[in-house]
């Protein structure tokens, strides 16, 4: 867990801790519909959108290190394989030239 989860993850815990203390003092019965907190009610709402965005830039930053991930093993992969393709002519011609060099020698002392 990333430090960028852990504080999301207290936060959104601190916002639904608050969200269910302010439920259970709106759910106090009373007799008017005036004296319903609506603010406190709306604060949920806020609560849940933040609980959601929070949510949200956790599976962002998740895909985004997915995509990473994938483009670092495909970097890596030609890389590799450039490499491999690289060193496997330089031998093939190093070959060659004492393939060569061996010829020569072998006319010049016949």
């Amino acid at each position: 867990m990333t430090i960028t989860h852990t504080v999301l993850s207290t936060l959104a815990g601190l916002v639904a801790g608050g969200s269910v203390a302010i439920i259970a003092q709106a759910g106090m019965p009373s007799a008017e519909v005036v004296s319903i907190p609506w603010d406190k009610i709306l604060g949920v709402g806020s609560g849940g959108l933040a609980f959601w965005v929070a949510y949200y830039f956790l599976q962002r930053e998740e895909r985004m290190r997915k995509a990473h991930d994938e483009a670092t093993q495909a970097i890596t992969k030609t890389f590799a394989d450039t490499t491999h393709t690289m060193v496997r002519e330089v031998r093939e011609e190093a070959e060659k030239r004492e393939q060569r060099m061996i010829l020569l020698f072998q006319q010049r002392t016949a």
